[in-house]
């Protein structure tokens, strides 16, 4: 009687151990990649909602409604530091010295924010915020407020 394996018994063995690396790899490693991908779209929702907070600053700063805001169907990039006219400037950079980003200063990003206003009248101004990144921008986030004219409101007796 021989001792040792047969070559068929050898491929098996193989073929097992070969099935059971990949397995652990595609569980294990090939989620990592997506790490990246993931803190980008948490960042850009981010992006997005200090672009609500912004114009909700803004909103509660108004003497008269909807001032210092562009008009209906107009397009701002607007940061933390103060606004940008148009959308010609809606690269977002990171400054290291205030820990944010703004339209200015600072390391460039991947990221554009843009700001339209898709309805503004005496009580709504309606606003849309789209964050994107990647090639092409490809990728985006996209969030809508309803700002409603709270000093406008007339109560019945």
């Amino acid at each position: 009687m021989k001792k040792g394996f047969s070559i068929i018994e050898l491929l098996v063995a193989f073929f097992i151990l070969t099935t059971g690396i990949l397995v652990i790899y595609s569980t294990a490693v090939l989620p990592l990649r997506h790490t990246g991908e993931v803190g980008q779209k948490i960042t850009a929702f981010y992006l997005a909602q200090e672009g609500v907070e912004i114009v909700t600053h803004m909103r509660n700063n108004f003497e008269e409604w909807g001032e210092g805001l562009p008009g209906k169907e107009e397009c701002f990039a607007i940061d933390y530091k103060g606004r940008e006219e148009g959308c010609d400037n809606s690269d977002l950079f990171f400054d290291d010295d205030d820990d944010g980003y703004n339209h200015g200063s600072g390391s460039p990003t991947d990221f554009q924010r843009t700001i339209n206003i898709l309805e503004k009248n005496e009580d709504l101004l309606k606003i849309e915020v789209i964050v994107s990144w990647g090639e092409e921008d490809n990728e985006k986030i996209v969030v809508y407020k309803d700002f409603h004219n709270y000093l406008n409101i007339q109560y019945e007796e």
